[in-house]
Order: C-alpha cells, then structure tokens, then sequence
C-alpha cells in the first residue's frame, strides 16, 4: 500500500473549463507496468483519483445536462503496461463539436461527444509498436487537453501460432478459440510447447491476424515451455496475459540446468475480462524452462515471445 500511495502523490491532469488558446500540459501517471500482484489494487486506485477529480471539476453525473456553449473536458492517461496507453476522457463538448484522442503516434481515435450517461469515463486503450516518448491529446476544437506516455516496445518476435489451425467452435470474453490437445506437444520455432487441456485463442485482447496458445496451470502438470533439442536459452520477453485463472494469479517460472529457479513473474492481466496482453521484460538467461503454475485453474495465454537457443 506504501508503493500505491507514493504513485498516487504523482501530478494527475485536472481539466479546465471553457475553451483554451493554448494546451496545457501534465506529467504522466505511471502504474509501474501492472509486473505484479499490486497491479490490479493500483488500477483501482488510480480510477478512484480520476473519479475524485471529475468530483472536484463537476464533472461527475450526466454530461448530457452540462452541455454548453463553452464545454468542459478532461483527460487522464494510465500506463497499463509498458506499450499499452490507456486514456481516461470525459466531455461536457455538444456532438457539434466532436472530440479526438491524438496518439501521438499517427493514431487517432474518435471519442463521444458529450460524454455517455451510463459511463462514469470514456476510456481507451492504445498499443504503441514503437518505443518512445509520445504526445497523447484530448482535442475538443480548441479545446486541447495533454498528457504523455514513455512506450517500451521488446524486439520483434516469432509470430508464434498465427499459422496454426483448429476448430473454433467457441466465442467467450471476446475470445474465438478451439481445443489444441491434438496439436501438443507443440513445437514452434525450435520451442516445445506443453500443457494439458490447451487452446488455440484469437480475436478477444489479441492484436489483429494474432494466435496465441493457452497453457494450463495444472491440467496433467503445469505447462511448460522448452528448447526442442534440449538446450538452454535465453529469454528476453514473452507477450502474454491470464485466461479464466481461479484462484491465485498464474506464475511464470524459470529454471537451470539443475533445476534450480532462476526467477519468476506473476500475471494478473485477465484477457478473459477484456484486460490487455502484456510485453514483459524478463532478460532470463540459461534457462533449461519455463514453468506455469497458478491456482486450482486457469492459464497462461502466450502470444509471442523474444528468446534465443544457446546451441
């Protein structure tokens, strides 16, 4: 709790009313990448700042009922993870007006003018393929709210599992996905692959033309990741996310030769509640595997990964 109030302290940008001639400009709030099991709590907390000051502004309640010539806006931006922006806006602006979210990146994304009723914020999510700094704008006419994010985008991957097929027969969380039992163990570009109970995932938090496998924590032994031949490697990220895990958060594992645990990361992003998949920066080097562990069920859902077999 220390670690959430110390970020908390950190400047939020408070809108101002009426129309500005010139932006201005906060620093970005930071959420510490969600790399462990704080980040689900620090979430909340940072949306309960956002609603104390929406209160402070009145801005809370029906935006319809506030829609006047000089309209108000806000804009927030959390760090979901260490590429993904999420943007908290909220508008007074008539539909006249129109607003959009700048990316910074060349994105740009419409928001609803003036804010929905039925939702306290409008949020959005943006994953930056880049790394850098970027420029996020709320733009309502002249009316130009300012925050920043700081992107780390890891090497390019192996596009693992885009080229596999099974029957998807199914639709949940956004998720299309299909029993992979008879595609394990796995191989894929020198990297074995095993899990009881798999699932070949697309659609749902995955970027477009992307598949990704779902490894069970317990299903027949955790799921387990390897070199094919044998070898150590080194592994530099993994891009995942948790898929239905009951019980505790799921544990990714790292061991030696020997059998000795190098180190581990806990997941708590929930793709099955529409959360971001997450780019985690590991630089685990002379790993014999990767073990999935968690509670009584749930998974892993791995989309790519960024490693290297030591031959």
């Amino acid at each position: 709790m220390k670690k959430i109030a110390s970020l908390l302290l950190l400047p939020l940008l408070l809108a101002a009313c009426g129309t500005q001639n010139a932006p201005q400009q906060t620093a970005h709030s930071a959420a510490g990448s969600m790399q462990t099991g704080n980040g689900t709590e620090y979430v909340a907390a940072f949306e309960a700042k956002v609603q104390n000051d929406l209160a402070t502004l009145g801005l809370t309640g029906d935006m319809t009922a506030q829609v006047v010539v000089a309209g108000k806006s806000y804009l927030n931006v959390l760090k979901v993870n260490d590429s993904t922006a999420r943007a908290y806006i909220k508008t007074t602006h008539p539909s006249s007006t129109g607003c959009t979210v700048d990316w910074g990146d060349g994105s740009v994304t419409a928001g609803q003018t003036p804010t929905p009723k039925n939702v306290s914020t409008e949020q959005q999510n943006h994953v930056y393929a880049s790394s850098g700094t970027y420029t996020i704008k709320l733009i309502c006419g002249t009316d130009i709210k300012i925050s920043s994010f700081k992107a780390i985008v890891a090497a390019a991957g192996f596009n693992l599992f885009d080229k596999l097929e099974v029957d998807f027969t199914n639709t949940d969380g956004g998720f299309t996905y299909g029993f992979a039992e008879f595609l394990f163990p796995l191989i894929e570009n020198g990297f074995k692959f095993e899990s009881g109970f798999p699932f070949l995932l697309k659609d749902g938090v995955l970027p477009s033309g992307h598949k990704s496998i779902a490894l069970h924590v317990n299903e027949g032994g955790p799921g387990r990741i390897s070199a094919a031949n044998g070898s150590t490697f080194d592994i530099k990220s993994i891009t995942a996310g948790i898929w239905y895990a009951y019980g505790d958060n799921v544990m990714l594992s790292a061991y030696g030769v020997n059998g000795a645990l190098i180190a581990s990361s806990q997941f708590a992003n929930d793709g099955s509640l529409g959360q971001p998949l997450e780019t985690r920066q590991l630089n685990w080097s002379g790993v014999k595997y990767l073990e999935i562990t968690g509670g009584d069920w749930g998974y892993l859902n791995v989309d790519d990964m960024v490693a290297t077999i030591n031959q």
